[in-house]
């Protein structure tokens, strides 16, 4: 059948595809819908008074484009939209650059390559979207026109392109789909069809999804992404406010702007793009939605299909991994039970890494005493190994505070050229263009720049072998930064790729190397404060020579410096951070002058120690595992830092607390007797001591001449023949 609901009619073949299925007159269909704009003829009517044909005019205008009750062209309804609701136009400008990035990042990365069949054309294979503008800005789109009124603000720049396009699905019951082996992307949940003033039709999409979420019982939280047309900037800014849509899960590659709105195939593509992006997210629900001329709005629920039994190990759910690695020998049953054992949600725990099976416990515990810049801190540190929380207590306690010297906190990302004939000319002709790379990066990531954040300063560096570095040095708030430096780096990239077409870029990436985020901690201590006895004094002197000495031997700098990232790593492991990225960022610090040195310093100033850190730690209070897994949180809370810059600061603390106690120890009885009654505990545990027994076993073993497993074993017996 041929459907003409306008910009509704690929939806609303969908929906009837469905509803024949539903009623048993069909088990599988074709639908989808097809537009030609660019070569939509021009009409003519017969006038029978005159016999004679009246002027020609647009078929497109007239069927696709033209309000049928109003007379009026869609675009007054946006402007409309835009006057009731104070959208502006710098608003709607902005919200059009940032549909054609995402496009343009999604086609770059071949994201769409799934969902597109290529098709020849004389002669040519069109194999991708065409109207996608990367190089949008808004200050380009500032000097267009207004189309539809004068003292408007809808022009060509931030409504939906004139275009060619055309969307199918496959649509089949899931009795056929299963019984025939035939996958599906998606389930339709439901659909629904509303109506609205015409003068106003660009909204209508908030009372169709509200319509659809109410009757399916649910909240728009509870939807994990919205495919919802975007005819014009005004009606789909206002669309996303009024039902408090987080920006994130709306048009995530792009929409009708940047894609194009072939009217009649839009709503179609729109299913096609959102049943794709639930597969590729992993995500449960998705709607989508389009507004529709005359005040009509189409809005369809769908859901990403539970993964079947005989799926990839990848594609299965923690329980059938186990039970899979059961099944193949590969693990035991008791094995098996124990990977069981989990505290960690499943939802959370399967979402955050790949071929999840289980979790590995690390203690959490408590450092206490810390003092940084006069405020007092409850520091959570996760660690398996034993004195490293008491050594912060007692480096903490003896220092009784810590003083920021100085600190930084920006992101570098990088932009590399390989194979540059010129590399001096390269970074000239960047130099000149800084304004436009400045202005396409805050285009990249608008969000960060609304939050007081953005690109802050460019470098670039030369290598041999002709390489050439653009360095990005962003301010990412209290964010990672990672993504967004990342996507900042795409947008300008595909900038570079359009001045310089001979060039060559070999990858944009964020750069670990945190040497825009130091923080440099200092603390002085009464040398008294550090006697054993009266040998105050003594300890300082050989405290400084043990400093002296990790700056000239890599052998001991490597064990000084894992000392201090004991402490660094335990907090940073408690708060959800990234220790992988802190740790290289730290030891490449320590090599930052040619050769390996420890991180700290210590020298005698009169009757005081002087102890100094300077670490790069690029830290986060927001985004990442700091806000999903539920520990960190709880850290987090414990802790009470109120920003990134705060927990820096502490953490750089932790680690010069950590050098002080381990140092103190190790110039004085030496640093096996502070471990020792930590060490007993661990072999009285490792032995099979339990409750009460592990305490009495480290007792006897502590007044041993050599404590071993052998001795905790002996020990354990004894007692338990008693």
């Amino acid at each position: 059948m041929t459907v003409n609901e306008v910009c509704g009619s690929g939806m609303k073949a969908v929906i009837l595809a469905k509803q024949l299925i539903q009623l048993g007159e069909a088990e599988v269909l074709i639908a989808g819908g097809i537009e030609n704009m660019s070569q939509a003829p021009k009409l003519q009517r017969f006038n029978y008074e005159t016999e004679s044909y009246d002027a020609p005019f647009s078929s497109m205008m007239y069927d696709g484009l033209t309000d049928a009750f109003s007379g009026q062209a869609m675009g007054l309804t946006a402007e409309n939209v835009a006057e009731k609701y104070h959208v502006t136009r710098e608003e709607q400008d902005q919200f059009s650059v940032h549909s054609q990035l995402k496009a343009a990042q999604a086609q770059a990365e071949g994201i769409f390559a799934d969902e597109i069949a290529p098709l020849e054309v004389s002669g040519t294979l069109v194999e991708k979207d065409e109207g996608i503008r990367p190089n949008s800005s808004v200050e380009k789109l500032g000097t267009l026109k207004t189309v539809f009124k004068e003292d408007g603000t809808v022009t060509a720049g931030n409504a939906s392109t004139i275009n060619d396009g055309a969307s199918a699905l496959i649509i089949a019951s899931q009795e056929y789909a299963e019984a025939h082996g035939l996958p599906y992307l998606a389930i339709i949940r439901d659909s629904v069809e509303v109506g609205i003033d015409p003068a106003y039709m660009g909204i209508s999409p908030i009372k169709a999804i509200q319509k659809l979420l109410a009757r399916n019982q649910l909240t728009t939280e509870e939807i994990d992404l919205y495919e919802i047309n975007e005819a014009f900037a005004a009606t789909s800014i206002v669309v996303q406010r009024e039902l408090s849509l987080p920006e994130e899960k709306v048009n995530i590659y792009g929409g009708g702007i940047s894609l194009g709105h072939a009217i009649g195939a839009t709503g179609a593509r729109l299913l096609t793009s959102l049943s794709y992006q639930l597969n590729q997210k992993e995500k449960k629900y998705g709607v989508a939605s389009l507004c529709i001329g005359g005040g009509l709005g189409l809005a369809m629920l769908l859901e990403r299909p539970q993964q079947k039994k005989n799926s990839r190990f990848y594609q299965m759910s923690p329980e059938e991994r186990l039970a899979s690695l059961l099944n193949e020998g590969q693990i035991s049953a008791d094995t098996k039970k124990e990977f069981e054992n989990t505290a960690l949600s499943s939802q959370i725990a399967n979402h955050m890494i790949e071929n999840q099976i289980s979790e590995t416990e690390v203690p959490m515990g408590v450092g206490l005493h810390l003092t940084v810049d006069e405020t007092d801190y409850l520091v959570p540190m996760a660690t398996e190994e034993p004195s490293v929380i008491a050594a912060l207590s007692n480096g903490a306690k003896i220092a009784q505070g810590f003083k920021t010297v100085s600190q930084q906190r920006l992101m570098r990302g990088q932009i590399v050229f390989y194979d540059v004939a010129d590399p001096e000319s390269l970074i000239d002709k960047l130099q000149v263009r800084e304004a436009e790379i400045f202005q396409q990066a805050e285009l990249s990531y608008p969000s960060i720049v609304k939050r007081g954040g953005g690109l802050r300063d460019l470098q670039y560096r030369a290598f041999d072998e002709s390489f050439v570095s653009v360095d990005f040095l962003v301010d990412v708030k209290d964010a990672m930064g990672a993504n967004i430096v990342n996507a900042m780096l795409e947008g300008v990239a595909e900038l570079f790729r359009e001045w310089f077409a001979e060039q060559k870029i070999l990858f944009s990436i964020l750069s670990n190397y945190a040497t825009e985020s130091v923080v440099t901690m200092k603390t002085a201590i009464p040398v008294s404060r550090l006697s054993k006895g009266s040998n105050g004094r003594e300890i300082a002197e050989k405290i400084v020579l043990a400093s002296r000495y990790a700056s000239l031997d890599p052998y001991r700098a490597v064990t000084h410096n894992k000392g201090i990232m004991n402490g660094i790593e335990a907090v940073v492991l408690a708060t959800g951070n990234d220790t992988r990225a802190v740790s290289a960022s730290c030891h490449a610090f320590a090599v930052k002058e040619g050769r390996y040195q420890g991180l700290t310093s210590w020298t005698l100033d009169g009757e005081q120690l002087i102890g100094e850190i300077s670490v790069p730690l690029a830290l986060a209070t927001v985004g990442g595992a700091t806000k999903v897994l539920p520990k960190s949180q709880a850290a987090a809370d414990l802790l009470a830092v109120t920003d990134a810059k705060e927990l820096s600061r502490v953490v750089a603390a932790v680690g010069l607390a950590q050098n002080l106690a381990a140092l103190r120890a190790l110039v004085s009885e030496g640093i096996q007797k502070g471990h020792m009654a930590l060490q007993a505990r661990s072999l009285a545990m490792t032995v099979g001591a339990t409750g009460k027994e592990v305490e009495a076993v480290a007792q006897q073993l502590k007044r041993q001449k050599t404590m071993n497993q052998d001795r905790a074993l002996a020990i354990l017996n004894d007692l338990r023949k008693q």
